[in-house]
């Protein structure tokens, strides 16, 4: 035990790697002080024309497009030019800016180039300082220079950005665009909103009963507030974990979810993970989350599912802190149909929900392609609903009954006033190695890439991997992993890609 301190030391460094999602540390210095006046002169930016939208977003609701939210208004703002300067008597100095889109449901700030100085904090608030995004700091700073930040509700957003003392560098900030949301999201902080979520009434929240057998699976799904050109939205999806079980954030979702989005886009996705209800019943505040910002696209196949399976799987451009408590979904590339299971997604953008099938999978091609590339499901009413899924569930993970991925969601007739219609999901199986003759179509060389042919791997829990230690720590083996929930007393931090785990070392559960 004699370098115990060294030890520890490598332990915090793994814990600080950086991470894209905000770090929930201070608050805004104008909230509290006194030598700040709230006297801001907002930016107002066009209101998009929503009615010219309603029409088309309809129709590719019913055509199982992803569930379209926002729009793009054009902001090419400098936000150290624009924005309000204060200094502190302590020398500590405030820059302070405030956007509105008039009638806008919520609000998110897209930047084209972004960096953070050492010791700088950025926040984003509503003008009522309900909710509260940030602080952003310069572990955030994007290799790219795009970033983007969550939704704040309703039509004014202020960004506060708070530099330390011995902070000399300016911020670089450029806001190229804010999202204009017009519906798919409520937030009951506040009070106007008297309805938790935008997804039907039928639908099961995943810590109901229904959910108690799926855990771990839950843990890998998140939302994603996509950018496709000017058009943003929601889909779901998960991490998947690959043969070396190396923490790599591979993540699973469909095609058609942003199928023409840029790479500039994928590099401001933004992924809400533990967006979910703490028990059965909706809460009467909206849930708390965490994220990950920015991906790469590295392989997808079947054109949106009109010649294949419609998968695509996306790597973060940043690893997930171990915090955040996520899993690393397992799955099965075997076609054979499942004779029970659950899918868990994001309808409208909404909580987390389940849905639950008790009849086998059945072979099938997507809206009559011919391909033999995905399942038909139907569901089964349960205990607490009927659960189906809906516009924004797209991309979802469907599990087998012994809890592996066994395809993603394209799309179907299910909906709660017609719950006994069929979905389609993209077979994992189909996605594996028959979208195409390479890596770019497939995802066997992502996620078995040293071609060991295995046809099941199970789902595995965030850990942290330390390397090389010496044997003077007390150790037996060279290679340490340290896991455990937030506040469990555990060591905890981020993921390390590249750390080879054996099965026996890195199990499910």
């Amino acid at each position: 035990m004699k370098r115990l301190l060294s030890f520890i030391l490598i332990l915090i460094l793994f814990g600080s790697l950086h991470a894209s999602g905000q770090t929930k540390i201070g608050s805004p210095i104008s909230f509290s002080s006194n030598q700040i006046t709230n006297n801001l002169k907002p930016i107002e930016l066009q209101k998009p024309d929503v009615s010219s939208f309603l029409e088309k977003d309809a129709l590719n609701d019913k055509e199982g497009g992803y569930y379209r939210i926002g729009r793009s208004v054009e902001a090419n703002i400098d936000f150290v030019k624009a924005g309000k300067w204060d200094t502190l008597k302590n020398g500590q100095r405030i820059c302070r800016l405030q956007l509105t889109a008039p009638k806008a449901v919520a609000l998110a700030v897209y930047y084209d180039d972004f960096w953070l100085p050492e010791g700088g904090r950025l926040f984003l608030y509503a003008p009522d300082m309900k909710e509260v995004i940030g602080a952003f700091t310069s572990d955030n700073n994007p290799k790219s220079g795009y970033f983007a930040s969550e939704l704040t509700s309703g039509e004014s957003v202020i960004l506060e950005y708070n530099a330390g003392t011995d902070a000399e560098q300016t911020p670089v900030i450029h806001i190229s665009e804010l999202a204009y949301v017009y519906r798919g999201y409520h937030n009951l902080a506040h009070k106007s909103l008297n309805t938790f979520g935008d997804s039907d009434t039928c639908q099961v929240n995943v810590n109901c009963e229904e959910g108690d057998d799926w855990q771990d699976q839950k843990r890998g799904v998140a939302r994603i507030l996509l950018k496709e050109g000017s058009q943003y939205g929601w889909c779901s999806g998960s991490l998947v974990n690959n043969v070396r079980q190396d923490f790599e954030p591979y993540f699973l979702t469909a095609d058609h979810c942003g199928q023409y989005a840029s790479p500039s886009d994928y590099n401001q996705w933004i992924f809400y993970f533990n967006f979910e209800t703490n028990g059965c019943s909706n809460p009467s505040l909206s849930p708390s989350y965490n994220t990950i910002t920015g991906c790469t696209k590295v392989s997808n196949g079947g054109n949106a599912g009109l010649s294949g399976s419609d998968f695509k799987l996306l790597l973060f451009n940043s690893n997930v802190p171990v915090s955040y408590n996520v899993y690393f979904n397992g799955w099965n590339n075997i076609n054979q149909p499942s004779t029970s299971g659950v899918s868990i997604h994001h309808p409208a953008g909404d909580s987390k929900k389940i849905s639950t099938y008790t009849t086998s999978l059945t072979p099938s091609s997507w809206n009559g392609s011919g391909y033999p590339s995905h399942w038909r499901v139907f569901w089964t009413s349960t205990t607490n609903g009927y659960g189906v899924t809906e516009g924004g569930s797209s991309g979802s993970p469907i599990f087998s009954d012994d809890g592996f991925i066994v395809g993603t969601l394209t799309g179907g007739s299910s909906y709660c006033n017609t719950p006994y219609m069929p979905d389609y999901y993209g077979k994992f199986s189909y996605s594996w190695a028959s979208n195409g003759t390479t890596a770019s179509l497939r995802l066997k060389e992502w996620l078995d890439p040293d071609s060991t042919g295995v046809t099941e791997l199970a789902g595995i829990n965030h850990q942290v991997s330390i390397i090389g230690l010496e044997q003077d720590y007390c150790i037996s083996d060279s290679s340490v992993i340290l896991s455990g929930a937030p506040n469990s007393g555990s060591f905890i931090g981020a993921g390390v890609s590249g750390s080879v785990f054996s099965p026996s070392q890195a199990g499910a559960g």
